[in-house]
């Protein structure tokens, strides 16, 4: 169950249409990766490719023309992308066949 969810979140961020408008994800149960902790009943903003904002269903307006997804009972886990994620690095490594002797 809990792949599924995912892999319909990854989707939803992934479509063309989510770039330029706004999705919420109302009432999750959100693990909060960086504190360790688990809100629930909690919407998640998401602006483009960002999320905007987290925070109990209900506390925030939403922008006009927001899409809503009922995420009740489902699990999310904002930072998991960027935790296990890996960023390219700038510094040029000497391949063997380049080197000097």
């Amino acid at each position: 169950m809990l792949r599924s969810s995912l892999l319909v979140l990854a989707l939803v961020l992934s479509s063309s249409a989510c770039r330029t408008s706004a999705t919420a994800f109302v009432g999750a149960h959100v693990l909060a990766a960086d504190f360790g902790r688990f809100l629930p009943d909690q919407t998640v903003l998401v602006v483009g490719d960002v999320i905007e904002r987290v925070g109990p269903t209900g506390s925030f307006p939403l922008p006009p023309g927001t899409r809503t997804i009922d995420a009740r009972g489902k699990w999310l886990i904002p930072e998991l992308a960027d935790a296990h994620g890996t960023r390219p690095t700038r510094r040029r490594t000497r391949s063997p066949s380049s080197s000097t002797s």
